[in-house]
């Protein structure tokens, strides 16, 4: 599944106007989620019958808190830590 998402990004990234570049980066979205369903699939055949939907709430709960909450803060981290040096820098001067 990993080496079709490399000609797509290579795709994506080589294009030079937005319309090609907006019909390949649907593609590449398109083959990057196609795994999500044999993922959950996956989880509940693991699991008791009983505990089906946690472990899905679970795993949601968990994607969605590195997706949207540490993800974002470690992007913007690097900003802050760049801002934080500026300023002892100029203490230290």
């Amino acid at each position: 599944m990993v080496g079709l998402l490399v000609p797509c990004y290579a795709l994506f990234f080589s294009a030079a106007a937005k319309e090609r570049c907006t019909g390949r980066l649907g593609s590449l979205v398109l083959v990057s989620r196609v795994f999500f369903g044999q993922t959950f699939a996956l989880l509940q055949g693991l699991v008791d019958d009983r505990m089906r939907a946690t472990t899905l709430s679970v795993v949601m709960l968990l994607a969605n808190l590195i997706g949207m909450g540490l993800g974002p803060q470690m992007r913007d981290g690097d900003c802050i830590f760049r801002r934080v040096c500026r300023q002892a820098r100029r203490r230290a001067r």
